[in-house]
C-alpha cells in the first residue's frame, strides 16, 4: 500500500510527505530575504547531488568559485539533508538516495526556486572544471625528471598531492 498510519488515525502518503519534507527543509534554508541566493544554493547543492564522485565543501567552492565558508555556510542550513562532515575537506553526500532523486524531479519538486536542473549544473560544473584546468594545468606539475615512467618514481603519489587538490583532480577526471 500506498499509505502509512502513523500515530493512529493520520494517514500519510510515504512519497508526498517525504517531498514534503524536502521542499520545507529547503524552503526555510532559502528564506525570503535574497533572491540571489536561490540560484548559489541550487548550484552547490546541484554539485553534491550530481557531482561523478562526492565532493568535499572545498572542492565545490573551488569548482564554483565561492568561498570554502560560504559553500560550508549554505550546506550548514540544509545539514538535515546531508551527510556533512566537520573537515571541510571531506566528502558531502546526500543522507539518503532519496534527496537526490527529488530535487532534480520536475514532478516531484515543484518549488522552481528549489529545483536543481541536471543540465544547467552539469555546464556549470563543467565550465567550473575548464576554467581552474585552463587556470592551473601547466607541463611537468609534479616536477618529474624527463624520459622517466611513473613506476620509477617512488614519490609520484605525494608529488601528485603537492600539486593537484580535489577539485583539479576532479576536473581532470570528470571533464
Amino acid at each position: 500500500s500506498s499509505e502509512t498510519g502513523l500515530e493512529g488515525k493520520t494517514r500519510l502518503r510515504e512519497g508526498k510527505t517525504l517531498d514534503l519534507l524536502y521542499t520545507t527543509i529547503v524552503q526555510e534554508a532559502l528564506g525570503d530575504d535574497d533572491p540571489e541566493y536561490e540560484p548559489k544554493i541550487r548550484s552547490v547543492l546541484g554539485a553534491v547531488v550530481l557531482a561523478a564522485n562526492p565532493l568535499s565543501p572545498s572542492a565545490i567552492a573551488i569548482l564554483l568559485d565561492y568561498r570554502t565558508g560560504y559553500v560550508s555556510s549554505l550546506l550548514s542550513s540544509v545539514h538535515s539533508l546531508l551527510i556533512l562532515p566537520e573537515d571541510p575537506d571531506q566528502p558531502v553526500r546526500p543522507f539518503h538516495k532519496s534527496f537526490p532523486d527529488f530535487i532534480v524531479d520536475s514532478t516531484r519538486c515543484v518549488d522552481q526556486r528549489l529545483q536543481v536542473r541536471p543540465s544547467d549544473q552539469h555546464v556549470e560544473l563543467l565550465v567550473g572544471c575548464l576554467r581552474l584546468m585552463n587556470d592551473r594545468l601547466e607541463q611537468n606539475m609534479r616536477g618529474l625528471p624527463e624520459k622517466v615512467t611513473n613506476t620509477e618514481v617512488v614519490d609520484l603519489k605525494e608529488r601528485a598531492g603537492r600539486h593537484i587538490d580535489e577539485a583539479l583532480e576532479y576536473a581532470c577526471r570528470s571533464w
